[in-house]
Parts: C-alpha cells; sequence; structure tokens
C-alpha cells in the first residue's frame, strides 16, 4: 500500500513538473518515467495480490499434504496403540499415493461405516498403502490405453472389520500366489522392488494383529486382497498392557534395542546394569526381563535368580554370545529361564517373535493362575 501511494505522489509530482514548463525538470522528469515503466512497478503491484493468494493456497496444500503424512506415519507414535478408524486411514493413505495412482486408475470407494478397533495405526496405514501402490502399478503394468480400476470396499462381520483392495491389473499366476508373502520375492524388473512389501503387511496384519491378509489373483483379470482385522483384540490389549525389561552393560546394544524395538506396542524399559534393573523392578510392574549374561558386579544369572526369588511371575530370558552350554542348560532345567537368545540375532525373524511368545507365555500363565485361584475359591 505505501509503494502504491508514493507511486501515486510520483505520478502527481511529474504531472507538476509538466505543467510548470521547465526544461530540466521536464528532462528528468521524463527519465524518472521512462525508468519506472522499465521496471514494470506498477504491473508487478497489480500482481502481487494475486500472488500472495497463491502462495497462500500453496502453503496451506503443503501443510495438508504435512499433516496427512504425519497423520499416515504416525511417526511420533510409532509403538502406540490406539482407536483407529479404516476409513479415515484409507482416505489418508489415498492423499498419500494420490500422484503414483491417478495417472493409471480411478478410485471406486465403497466404504460402510465401520467401529473403531485397537492397532498400531502406523502400521495399518503401511500396509495399504502397500497394497494400493501394487494395485497402481498391476494395472500399470498392462500399458492399456485406458485407465483401469482399483475399489476399496469396508464392512464389518460379527468379530471382524474387513478391507478389501481390489485392482483390475495384470493379475498374479497361482504358482506365484503361493510366494508372495516371502521376503525379498517380487515380480517387478530389477531395481522397481525390494520384495519386502507384502512380506512386511503380512507380518504387520497376521503376526503383530492377529488378522488376516488373503489374496485372490486371476491372470488378465486383476487381484484382490481383503484384509481382517478383529473388532476386540484381546491380544493386542493384553500386549498394550505389558512391559519388557532390557538389561546389558553395552551401551550400542541398548541403543540398537531402543531403535529396533520402536513399532513394538508394549512398554519398555532398559537398564545398564543387574543393580538399575533391579531398582526399575522396585518401582514397574514388569511382564518379561531380556539380560545379557556376562555383566559386571552382577551377571545376567545372578540377576535372574534375584528376579526369580523376589518376582516369580517375571518371564526371564537371556541374550548373549559367551555362554557355557552347560550353564545354559542348567538354568533352563532349573526354571531360571524360560528362553536363550544367542547374539548377534535377526531382529524381525527371531528377536521379536521371542519377546512376542514371552508375553503370550505369561499371559497363558496368567489365565492358568486365575482359573486356579477361582477354582479354590469355589471349592470353599
Amino acid at each position: 500500500m505505501k509503494v502504491r501511494n508514493q507511486l501515486e505522489m510520483h505520478s502527481e509530482l511529474i504531472g507538476q513538473i509538466e505543467a510548470s514548463g521547465e526544461t530540466e525538470l521536464l528532462g528528468k522528469a521524463k527519465a524518472i518515467e521512462k525508468n519506472r515503466q522499465d521496471t514494470k512497478i506498477a504491473s508487478i503491484l497489480e500482481y502481487i495480490p494475486a500472488i500472495f493468494d497463491d502462495s497462500k493456497e500453496g502453503l496451506e496444500k503443503i501443510s495438508k499434504i504435512v499433516k496427512n503424512l504425519r497423520e499416515f506415519s504416525r511417526i511420533d507414535e510409532l509403538a502406540t496403540l490406539d482407536k483407529y478408524n479404516i476409513n479415515d486411514g484409507i482416505e489418508t493413505a489415498l492423499v498419500v499415493v494420490r500422484n503414483q495412482i491417478q495417472s493409471d486408475a480411478d478410485i471406486r470407494k465403497e466404504l460402510s461405516e465401520v467401529p473403531l478397533i485397537i492397532c498400531n495405526p502406523g502400521k495399518i496405514n503401511q500396509v495399504l498403502l502397500n497394497i494400493l501402490v501394487n494395485a497402481a502399478q498391476a494395472i500399470e503394468a498392462q500399458e492399456r490405453d485406458d485407465k483401469g480400476t482399483i475399489t476399496i470396499k469396508t464392512y464389518q462381520t460379527d468379530d471382524e472389520v474387513v478391507c478389501e483392495i481390489s485392482d483390475d491389473g495384470c493379475g498374479i499366476s497361482s504358482e506365484t500366489v503361493s510366494k508372495i508373502y516371502e521376503p525379498f520375492f517380487t515380480t517387478k524388473p530389477v531395481g522397481q522392488g525390494t520384495g519386502l512389501g507384502l512380506s512386511v503387511s503380512y507380518d504387520i496384519i497376521v503376526i503383530q494383529h492377529k488378522g488376516k491378509l488373503i489374496v485372490d489373483s486371476t491372470v488378465g483379470k486383476g487381484t484382490k486382497f481383503t484384509i481382517k482385522l478383529p473388532i476386540n483384540n484381546q491380544e493386542m490389549k493384553k500386549m498394550k498392557k505389558t512391559t519388557v525389561l532390557f538389561v546389558d552393560d553395552e551401551e550400542k546394544i541398548l541403543n540398537s534395542l531402543k531403535m529396533g524395538l520402536m513399532d513394538q506396542p508394549y512398554r519398555k524399559f532398559f537398564a545398564k546394569s543387574g543393580k538399575e534393573a533391579l531398582e526399575i523392578l522396585k518401582r514397574e510392574e514388569v511382564q518379561v526381563i531380556v539380560t545379557d549374561m556376562r555383566m559386571p558386579e552382577m551377571s545376567g544369572l545372578e540377576l535372574l535368580r534375584t528376579v526369580k526369588e523376589e518376582y516369580p511371575n517375571i518371564i526371564r530370558m537371556v541374550l548373549s554370545a559367551y555362554t557355557q552350554v552347560t550353564t545354559l542348560l542348567t538354568a533352563i532345567n532349573q526354571g531360571e529361564i524360560y528362553k536363550y537368545i544367542t547374539k548377534p540375532w535377526k531382529l524381525e525373524e527371531e528377536f521379536k517373535p521371542a519377546i512376542r511368545q514371552a508375553i503370550d507365555y505369561y499371559n497363558i500363565q496368567s489365565e492358568r493362575d486365575s482359573l486356579v485361584a477361582e477354582s479354590e475359591q469355589l471349592k470353599k
């Protein structure tokens, strides 16, 4: 506004100079006017409001994209179990993957009203994204003239929320269908796929969430993936209430565990010594303890013996690269440890499943103890 006022004052001054007829001032005024026209200041000022409007609109779009990406990945809640509406997850995933889909396929949505479920929202969003991208790539691979169609359908059964994602792409042969959940298996050209998308999706839905991931495909007609998630997921609720304590005197090992287990829903505590672990046990309710064997001051086996004596219900596990077989067998036979994990371990294939098994074992033991206690009460 101030620049525009100055330009108006400038125009008024030029007019007064021209009216005065003074030759020297007229020459300067014409030079100033020519410079003004060359710089196109007036035109720029006319476009500035539109530029600001466009910038504001662009910032709003960027803000929406960032919000959707954040909601999609739930990067601030990687290990959080929460209430989740799969229809909202689908809408968010479609925003994230829109540019990859829109040139090859139209989206048809048949979303029914479904109940909230307890799950890891970021993980389920990851599965939706993987399947949507695969559907778009299956259609793109046909090199067709027209667009394909991706149909997304949700509905509820008695005890499950169901999401079906269908495409009319190239389809998958029966020989290939049996392998699609294997790690590193891919039918895509070299450099276009890692072969981990569906393997990870299977682990998330079936192993972590106790659901089902079903594929139905016909070559030349298309593919349908069906995701089924339990509405009343007692296993996930139990996992959410579980606490696991990890003990190792090597800080790099603890840091590795902190990073590697971020996506796991149970609570986690980390201790650098047996003494610190016992302090944590005094103030926190822990269901599973995982400790290194060789540590200064108090060894892992000494720690577990103390834990067994003071907290007998805690499931005890050992991880180490240095343990005598006889010592290990004695500890197992005496009931001091539940499972032994060797270093180095495979995080996805060995370590995470072992922790989940220990949590399941704890829950089974707890249920058994509850039943026994109820039975004793009935006898009285």
